[in-house]
Protein backbone atom coordinates (compact mmCIF):
# COMPACT_ATOMS: atom_id res chain seq x y z
CA UNK A 1 0.00 0.00 0.00
CA UNK A 2 1.37 3.43 -0.99
CA UNK A 3 2.24 5.89 1.79
CA UNK A 4 0.23 9.01 2.23
CA UNK A 5 1.73 12.49 1.94
CA UNK A 6 1.83 12.83 5.71
CA UNK A 7 3.60 9.46 6.12
CA UNK A 8 6.22 10.39 3.55
CA UNK A 9 6.82 13.71 5.32
CA UNK A 10 7.15 11.95 8.65
CA UNK A 11 9.60 9.40 7.22
CA UNK A 12 11.65 12.19 5.64
CA UNK A 13 11.70 14.09 8.93
CA UNK A 14 12.81 10.99 10.86
CA UNK A 15 15.59 10.29 8.36
CA UNK A 16 16.81 13.88 8.64
CA UNK A 17 16.93 13.77 12.44
CA UNK A 18 18.88 10.51 12.37
CA UNK A 19 21.40 11.78 9.80
CA UNK A 20 21.37 15.52 10.55
CA UNK A 21 25.11 16.05 11.03
CA UNK A 22 26.05 14.12 7.88
CA UNK A 23 23.42 15.90 5.76
CA UNK A 24 24.50 19.35 6.97
CA UNK A 25 28.16 18.54 6.31
CA UNK A 26 27.32 17.38 2.78
CA UNK A 27 25.33 20.56 2.12
CA UNK A 28 28.15 22.70 3.45
CA UNK A 29 30.73 20.91 1.29
CA UNK A 30 28.53 21.17 -1.81
CA UNK A 31 27.92 24.90 -1.24
CA UNK A 32 31.62 25.67 -0.79
CA UNK A 33 32.42 23.91 -4.10
CA UNK A 34 29.61 25.60 -6.09
CA UNK A 35 29.23 28.90 -4.24
CA UNK A 36 29.50 31.20 -7.26
CA UNK A 37 27.20 29.10 -9.48
CA UNK A 38 24.57 28.88 -6.73
CA UNK A 39 24.78 32.65 -6.15
CA UNK A 40 24.38 33.47 -9.86
CA UNK A 41 21.50 31.00 -10.28
CA UNK A 42 19.73 32.35 -7.20
CA UNK A 43 19.94 35.96 -8.44
CA UNK A 44 18.77 35.08 -11.96
CA UNK A 45 15.95 32.89 -10.68
CA UNK A 46 14.78 35.61 -8.28
CA UNK A 47 14.52 38.07 -11.20
CA UNK A 48 12.16 35.79 -13.15
CA UNK A 49 8.55 36.91 -13.51
CA UNK A 50 6.45 36.23 -10.41
CA UNK A 51 9.24 34.56 -8.37
CA UNK A 52 9.85 37.56 -6.13
CA UNK A 53 6.14 38.04 -5.45
CA UNK A 54 5.56 34.32 -4.73
CA UNK A 55 8.57 34.26 -2.45
CA UNK A 56 7.32 37.25 -0.46
CA UNK A 57 3.82 35.76 -0.13
CA UNK A 58 5.25 32.42 1.03
CA UNK A 59 7.57 34.06 3.55
CA UNK A 60 4.73 36.15 4.95
CA UNK A 61 2.42 33.10 5.32
CA UNK A 62 5.19 31.01 6.85
CA UNK A 63 6.04 33.74 9.35
CA UNK A 64 2.40 34.22 10.41
CA UNK A 65 2.00 30.45 10.85
CA UNK A 66 5.26 29.97 12.81
CA UNK A 67 5.66 33.40 14.43
CA UNK A 68 6.21 32.16 18.00
CA UNK A 69 8.64 29.45 16.94
CA UNK A 70 10.68 31.86 14.76
CA UNK A 71 10.88 34.42 17.57
CA UNK A 72 11.93 31.78 20.09
CA UNK A 73 14.67 30.44 17.79
CA UNK A 74 15.88 33.97 16.97
CA UNK A 75 16.09 34.80 20.69
CA UNK A 76 17.91 31.55 21.42
CA UNK A 77 20.41 32.21 18.63
CA UNK A 78 20.93 35.84 19.70
CA UNK A 79 21.82 34.72 23.25
CA UNK A 80 24.19 31.98 22.08
CA UNK A 81 27.76 32.91 23.21
CA UNK A 82 29.33 31.56 20.00
CA UNK A 83 26.84 33.50 17.86
CA UNK A 84 27.55 36.68 19.83
CA UNK A 85 31.28 36.21 19.31
CA UNK A 86 30.83 35.64 15.54
CA UNK A 87 28.59 38.73 15.21
CA UNK A 88 31.09 40.87 17.10
CA UNK A 89 34.00 39.75 14.87
CA UNK A 90 31.95 40.19 11.69
CA UNK A 91 30.68 43.63 12.72
CA UNK A 92 34.20 44.81 13.63
CA UNK A 93 35.70 43.55 10.34
CA UNK A 94 32.82 44.87 8.23
CA UNK A 95 32.85 48.29 9.89
CA UNK A 96 36.62 48.55 9.41
CA UNK A 97 36.34 47.55 5.74
CA UNK A 98 33.40 49.94 5.23
CA UNK A 99 35.14 52.91 6.88
CA UNK A 100 38.23 52.40 4.70
CA UNK A 101 36.33 52.48 1.40
CA UNK A 102 37.55 55.50 -0.63
CA UNK A 103 34.01 56.66 -1.45
CA UNK A 104 32.98 56.44 2.23
CA UNK A 105 36.06 58.39 3.40
CA UNK A 106 35.40 61.07 0.79
CA UNK A 107 31.68 61.32 1.65
CA UNK A 108 32.25 61.45 5.42
CA UNK A 109 34.99 64.06 5.04
CA UNK A 110 32.69 66.24 2.94
CA UNK A 111 29.73 65.76 5.31
CA UNK A 112 31.87 66.47 8.36
CA UNK A 113 33.33 69.62 6.80
CA UNK A 114 29.92 70.95 5.74
CA UNK A 115 28.33 70.06 9.09
CA UNK A 116 31.08 71.79 11.09
CA UNK A 117 30.99 74.85 8.84
CA UNK A 118 27.22 75.24 9.32
CA UNK A 119 27.45 74.49 13.05
CA UNK A 120 30.25 77.05 13.50
CA UNK A 121 28.32 79.78 11.66
CA UNK A 122 25.22 79.13 13.78
CA UNK A 123 27.13 78.97 17.09
CA UNK A 124 30.17 81.17 16.40
CA UNK A 125 29.97 83.37 19.51
CA UNK A 126 29.31 80.42 21.82
CA UNK A 127 32.21 78.39 20.37
CA UNK A 128 34.68 81.28 20.64
CA UNK A 129 33.60 82.04 24.20
CA UNK A 130 33.87 78.39 25.28
CA UNK A 131 37.26 78.03 23.60
CA UNK A 132 38.62 81.17 25.27
CA UNK A 133 37.36 80.05 28.68
CA UNK A 134 38.99 76.63 28.21
CA UNK A 135 42.30 78.21 27.10
CA UNK A 136 42.32 80.63 30.03
CA UNK A 137 41.57 77.91 32.59
CA UNK A 138 44.13 75.47 31.18
CA UNK A 139 46.84 78.12 30.84
CA UNK A 140 46.46 78.99 34.53
CA UNK A 141 46.73 75.33 35.58
CA UNK A 142 49.15 73.91 33.01
CA UNK A 143 52.47 75.76 32.72
CA UNK A 144 53.71 73.74 29.73
CA UNK A 145 50.48 74.36 27.83
CA UNK A 146 50.77 78.08 28.63
CA UNK A 147 54.32 78.18 27.23
CA UNK A 148 53.28 76.24 24.12
CA UNK A 149 50.52 78.81 23.44
CA UNK A 150 53.00 81.67 23.88
CA UNK A 151 55.44 80.12 21.39
CA UNK A 152 52.61 79.51 18.91
CA UNK A 153 51.50 83.14 19.18
CA UNK A 154 55.07 84.30 18.60
CA UNK A 155 55.23 82.10 15.52
CA UNK A 156 51.93 83.45 14.14
CA UNK A 157 53.00 87.02 14.86
CA UNK A 158 56.34 86.52 13.07
CA UNK A 159 54.64 84.79 10.16
CA UNK A 160 52.05 87.54 9.67
CA UNK A 161 54.67 90.29 9.98
CA UNK A 162 57.45 88.88 7.80
CA UNK A 163 55.66 86.45 5.47
CA UNK A 164 52.76 88.49 4.14
CA UNK A 165 49.96 86.99 2.01
CA UNK A 166 51.04 83.41 2.64
CA UNK A 167 48.86 80.67 4.08
CA UNK A 168 50.05 79.44 7.49
CA UNK A 169 50.55 75.68 7.56
CA UNK A 170 50.72 73.44 10.61
CA UNK A 171 53.81 74.50 12.61
CA UNK A 172 55.22 70.96 12.46
CA UNK A 173 55.57 71.34 8.68
CA UNK A 174 58.00 74.18 9.37
CA UNK A 175 60.13 71.87 11.52
CA UNK A 176 58.91 73.16 14.89
CA UNK A 177 58.86 70.72 17.80
CA UNK A 178 57.06 72.18 20.84
CA UNK A 179 58.10 69.32 23.12
CA UNK A 180 61.81 69.89 22.41
CA UNK A 181 61.41 73.66 22.85
CA UNK A 182 59.67 73.21 26.20
CA UNK A 183 62.35 70.76 27.38
CA UNK A 184 65.05 73.25 26.34
CA UNK A 185 63.34 76.06 28.30
CA UNK A 186 63.30 74.02 31.52
CA UNK A 187 63.61 74.81 34.36
CA UNK A 188 60.87 77.42 34.03
CA UNK A 189 61.05 80.68 36.00
CA UNK A 190 58.92 80.70 39.15
CA UNK A 191 56.80 83.52 37.73
CA UNK A 192 56.71 83.18 33.92
CA UNK A 193 54.45 86.24 33.66
CA UNK A 194 57.56 88.40 34.29
CA UNK A 195 59.43 86.85 31.38
CA UNK A 196 59.36 86.78 27.60
CA UNK A 197 60.56 83.90 25.44
CA UNK A 198 63.36 85.65 23.61
CA UNK A 199 64.93 84.81 20.23
CA UNK A 200 68.69 85.01 20.81
CA UNK A 201 69.19 85.74 17.12
CA UNK A 202 66.31 88.17 16.48
CA UNK A 203 63.40 87.23 14.23
CA UNK A 204 64.00 90.30 12.03
CA UNK A 205 67.47 88.99 11.08
CA UNK A 206 66.11 85.89 9.34
CA UNK A 207 65.13 85.86 5.66
CA UNK A 208 61.85 83.93 5.58
CA UNK A 209 61.22 84.64 1.88
CA UNK A 210 63.51 83.42 -0.92
CA UNK A 211 64.33 85.51 -3.95
CA UNK A 212 61.71 83.71 -6.03
CA UNK A 213 58.98 84.50 -3.46
CA UNK A 214 58.82 81.00 -1.94
CA UNK A 215 59.02 80.38 1.82
CA UNK A 216 62.48 79.60 3.21
CA UNK A 217 61.68 76.64 5.48
CA UNK A 218 65.26 76.33 6.77
CA UNK A 219 65.30 79.92 8.02
CA UNK A 220 62.00 79.43 9.88
CA UNK A 221 63.36 76.21 11.40
CA UNK A 222 66.54 77.98 12.59
CA UNK A 223 64.57 80.92 13.98
CA UNK A 224 62.37 78.71 16.16
CA UNK A 225 65.00 76.09 16.98
CA UNK A 226 65.14 75.33 20.75
CA UNK A 227 68.74 76.59 21.01
CA UNK A 228 67.66 80.01 19.67
CA UNK A 229 65.11 80.50 22.46
CA UNK A 230 65.60 81.51 26.09
CA UNK A 231 63.87 83.19 29.03
CA UNK A 232 64.49 86.93 29.37
CA UNK A 233 62.93 89.42 31.75
CA UNK A 234 60.31 91.54 30.00
CA UNK A 235 62.13 94.85 30.58
CA UNK A 236 65.42 93.40 29.27
CA UNK A 237 63.72 91.85 26.27
CA UNK A 238 62.03 95.16 25.34
CA UNK A 239 65.40 96.91 25.41
CA UNK A 240 66.95 94.13 23.32
CA UNK A 241 64.02 94.23 20.89
CA UNK A 242 64.46 97.97 20.29
CA UNK A 243 68.20 97.51 19.68
CA UNK A 244 67.51 94.64 17.28
CA UNK A 245 65.04 96.76 15.30
CA UNK A 246 67.50 99.67 15.05
CA UNK A 247 70.24 97.31 13.97
CA UNK A 248 67.92 95.84 11.34
CA UNK A 249 67.04 99.30 9.97
CA UNK A 250 70.70 100.42 9.71
CA UNK A 251 71.71 97.17 8.04
CA UNK A 252 69.22 97.70 5.16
Amino acid sequence: MAMTKEQRAEKKKKYYQENKDRILEQKKEYYSKHKERISVYGKEHYKESGVKERSQVYKKKYYQKNKDLIKAKAKEYANNPEAKKRRKIYRREYEKEYRNRPEVIKRKKKQSKEWYKNYYEENKEKIIKTHNQYQKKRRSNDKEFNIKIRIRRQFNHAFNKYILKKKIMNSKKYGMDYEKIIEHLKPFPDDVSKYHIDHIQPVCSFKFINGDGSINMEEIKKCFAPENLRWLLIKDNLIKSNLDKKSSIYSK
